[in-house]
């Protein structure tokens, strides 16, 4: 049966907290049938087994895709977990898409039939999201109410303009078609939360749900939540001025520059401003160095692709000139066939000739025996 939601859960190193994000799912009540879908990216805490355990109890239920983590964290960028987010993104069924990362869990069993009543009942809203506590590694409140607005539907603007994807990603609920390939190279590139709120505001508004029905977690290992505000400043700051760059955004341009000034005044009179941008220009010295590596392996590698080309073209003219030598061989053949059937049908006829004349000589010889036998008669007489 096609499931009617598809829950994706992104994990990495959870292993304390992924249990509860899956039975925050399983424990959801639907009047439909939904999914669960667990990208793991490789954890070695034993966040990976759990999630297989899952599966294999409900393999009607649970879908669980390992990934390789053959990326690092780049420039503040979590490179691996906007790929796997991606990734796990494309693997969805369902008409509709819940997000719960997995060190985040659902706390209202109603949450995924409320958020689907509600964009059934809204058809110009393309998603919809509510409510969370703020809670910290051990489950502890820190806020009853981490997300509350007096709007009622964001369009692109105010995505870009005052949302910033501060709403808790876990209680984000959107409709898949907006997910239609291809998808956008500004998205593809880092398709984190902000962009994702861009990207479905191409398709409608998003809804805001008054009901408090998750937790969000502030921890040491949160790629955003765990981060200080320079970090995140400079974040905004980057991928803001990525966005100038696309055409798509033009009409935005001055809301844009506007936000890079705010976000850039709001970083300066940070005390930690000064030594975020050194480790991150660390970070740029580091991928210098590493980028001068790989050129050499690049003109390496290409070399060796030139010479593998050749080789391949050798063969391909040797193969070429084999069919043609084949052609002439066929052609040969051919005529050879041709006069075996003419020299067959000479002999056959030169058979037929001789057996004729045999049985002429045999004739021709009888009579003369019996010409003989008259003559020497003739003679007694």
């Amino acid at each position: 049966m096609t499931p009617t939601v598809s829950v994706c859960i992104v994990t990495y190193q959870h292993a304390a907290f992924i249990k509860q994000a899956i039975e925050g799912a399983l424990a959801q009540r639907a009047d439909f049938p939904f999914e669960v879908l667990i990208g793991e990216d490789g954890s070695t805490d034993g966040t990976r087994e759990i999630c297989l355990e899952y599966a294999r109890r409900q393999p009607n239920r649970i879908r669980v895709s390992l990934r390789d983590r053959t990326e690092v964290l780049s420039g503040g960028s979590p490179a691996y977990i906007a790929r796997n987010f991606l990734m796990t993104l494309r693997e969805a069924h369902g008409d509709f898409i819940a997000l719960c990362e997995g060190d985040d869990y659902w706390t209202d069993p109603t949450k995924l039939q409320r958020q689907v009543d509600y964009l059934r009942a809204n058809p110009d809203c393309v998603g919809c999201f509510h409510d969370a506590k703020l809670v910290d590694a051990k489950g502890q409140t820190l806020l009853e109410s981490y997300f509350q607005s007096e709007q009622e539907e964001f369009t692109q603007r105010d995505a870009l303009e005052s949302l910033l994807s501060r709403e808790p990603t876990c209680s984000l609920v959107f409709r898949r078609t907006a997910l239609a390939e291809p998808l956008p190279e500004w998205f593809v590139s880092l398709p984190c939360d902000l962009y994702l709120d861009i990207l479905l505001t191409n398709h409608g508004s998003l809804g805001f749900v008054r009901r408090n029905m998750g937790a969000y977690r502030k921890h040491v290992g949160g790629i955003w939540s765990g981060q200080r505000e320079a970090p995140q400043l400079i974040e905004l700051i980057i991928r803001y001025k990525a966005l100038l760059a696309v055409t798509a955004f033009e009409k935005y341009k001055g809301l844009l520059l506007q936000k890079i000034a705010e976000f850039q005044a709001a970083l300066f009179t940070r005390k930690d401003a000064a030594a975020e941008i050194g480790r991150l220009e660390k970070i740029v010295q580091e991928q210098t160095q590493a980028g001068k590596s790989t050129e050499v392996e690049c003109a390496r590698l290409t070399v060796e692709a030139k010479d593998a080309q050749k080789h391949i073209d050798d063969l391909l003219l040797q193969l070429k000139n084999l069919a043609a030598t084949s052609i002439e061989q066929a052609n040969h053949i051919a005529i050879l066939e041709k006069e075996r059937d003419r020299l067959d049908a000479l002999s056959t006829t030169r058979a037929q000739d001789c057996e004729h004349y045999l049985k002429t000589i045999g004739e021709q010889t009888a009579y003369i025996k019996a010409l003989e036998a008259q003559r020497a008669l003739t003679t007694r007489k």
